[in-house]
């Protein structure tokens, strides 16, 4: 075996360092080769495997030779478009375009008419529907004798008047309908002229334009529920693919609230299939949803129970 000879090394020598030469342009990186076969950036360039370097600023921007990751540009671009953010994007323009309509403002808010405020809400519709880039459901008013009856909505398909009506909206499951088709027979948002929240007791159409705005975005998100549900299984393109797979799964098969009759029989089993029906995938996202809105415009509050 040949003995290596040994090496003796000051300490100041093992741990010395060379400073690292910072490169901001061509005149650096020649200076630091100790090839010299780089003089000009045609040099470098036949040095290199990667066409993808052109400029120097391809070389100084963070890309390493060889790297074929994307810029960070892109991957930027990639983080904005995500589902999440394009929401957020959303309600932040609805927010400001229902912000500049007079009408929703509460001390204006509260000497309108009941028509006035129709007009308001139809207002905080097209504001949402151009957010969305959905069509905006028409709005009505009217006087429905259950004052815990705040809005109902249509879905969009074509079926006989046998619907089931309870506190909060109607739901259609469009599968009960099939062979009917879509016609858009009942697309639009009815909201109730004599409505009361239960909870709190404020009016639908009392002082305060919150209660409004919350149902009214409630309502709107099941007719978007319903559009991106029927996108998602006619195979068309969907802003979020995962939602709106839960959504049309959750639509198929939708549990109805139960009888407010049988809150008298047997409450347990009232508020077991209360609770069930509250937190399904559509009811969640759009109680959400409307809270959601109602506070980005006009700051947090309790969340209205629905």
């Amino acid at each position: 075996m040949k003995d290596t000879p040994e090496i003796n090394e000051s300490p100041e020598k093992k741990i010395t360092k060379t400073p690292e030469k910072k490169i901001d342009t061509f005149d650096d990186l020649k200076a630091s080769d100790n090839s010299g076969r780089i003089n000009t950036f045609d040099d470098l360039r036949k040095q290199e495997s990667d066409s993808s370097i052109k400029t120097f600023d391809d070389l100084r921007g963070g890309k390493e030779v060889g790297d074929k990751t994307k810029s960070a540009d892109t991957t930027d671009k990639a983080v904005k478009d995500t589902p999440g953010l394009t929401e957020q994007k959303r309600i932040d323009q609805a927010t400001e375009d229902i912000k500049k309509n007079e009408l929703m403002q509460p001390e204006k808010w509260k000497t309108l008419s009941i028509e006035d405020k129709r007009m308001a809400l139809d207002h905080s519709g097209k504001a949402l529907g151009k957010a969305y880039e959905t069509p905006e459901p028409p709005l009505t008013t009217k006087k429905m004798e259950a004052p815990g009856l705040q809005g109902e909505y249509g879905d969009g398909y074509k079926y006989d008047h046998q619907r089931d009506k309870y506190n909060g909206h109607v739901e259609v499951n469009p599968n009960d309908f099939k062979g009917h088709g879509i016609a858009g027979a009942d697309y639009g948002i009815e909201m109730n002229e004599k409505g009361m929240d239960p909870n709190t007791h404020k009016k639908l159409f009392g002082e305060d334009p919150r209660e409004a705005l919350e149902t009214y975005g409630h309502e709107f998100r099941h007719s978007y529920q319903h559009e991106q549900a029927n996108a998602f299984d006619k195979g068309f393109k969907t802003d979020d693919t995962v939602k709106a797979k839960k959504w049309s799964e959750n639509l198929k098969n939708y549990q109805q609230p139960p009888d407010s009759e049988l809150a008298k029989t047997d409450p347990e089993k009232y508020f077991r299939e209360f609770e069930t029906y509250r937190n399904q995938p559509v009811e969640k996202d759009a109680r959400e949803f409307g809270n959601k809105l109602s506070n980005s415009v006009y700051g947090n509050n309790e969340s209205i129970e629905r």
